[in-house]
């Protein structure tokens, strides 16, 4: 399956990408609504863990991908998806940025469409895609209603981040509901 859009395509993290990863992410825009796994700064050490840690992950649990400028063969971004665990283990959990001079231009929407796809195709037993997004984050929000996810809650004082209270939407994507909307799509 290729993984290109218009102006990226998504693609395994890869040992050259650690230099400009830690330029693109050094960034407190785009950190501020993500996990603190995602630091800031960001440094090249960040990127080189986060490189390596591709390498070394189990596909069954969990699997990534850079999100790389077509032009210059850099990233500009990164989307993942984790496994539930327990009762929940038929569940992932995504996640994704994007470098800030990228944001506007529909790139997000266009990757994420491409992940969905591709994580669905590849991981057959999966019912569902999940994302929780802070509320201040509307941007975010709106990408994922346009591809389908469906606000199920909100959890109140659920995040804390850089020393303030934030509350949070969970947000997902029914398997059968995707192909409903997507009858064009190979199950």
């Amino acid at each position: 399956m290729e993984l290109k859009g218009k102006l990226f395509e998504l693609r395994p993290w890869e040992t050259r990408d650690i230099p400009h990863l830690s330029k693109v992410a050094n960034n407190f825009k785009v950190s501020q609504y993500l996990r603190d796994r995602f630091p800031y700064p960001y440094t090249e050490k960040d990127a080189q863990d986060r490189v390596e840690k591709s390498f070394t992950e189990d596909k069954t649990k969990s699997f990534s991908f850079a999100i790389v400028d077509i032009e210059t063969n850099t990233p500009i971004g990164g989307v993942g998806a984790e496994r539930n665990i327990d009762v929940h283990y038929r569940n992932m959990e995504i996640g994704y940025w994007l470098g800030e001079e990228f944001w506007g231009k529909g790139i997000m929407t266009e990757a994420l469409s491409l992940f969905i796809d591709y994580t669905f195709e590849n991981y057959k037993d999966v019912l569902r895609l999940e994302a929780y997004v802070v509320t201040e984050n509307i941007a975010s929000v709106k990408t994922l209603h346009k591809l389908g996810f469906v606000t199920e809650g909100t959890h109140r004082q659920a995040v804390v981040k850089n020393g303030k209270v934030f509350d949070r939407y969970s947000l997902a994507l029914i398997r059968d509901d995707y192909y409903k909307a997507h009858p064009e799509k190979v199950r």
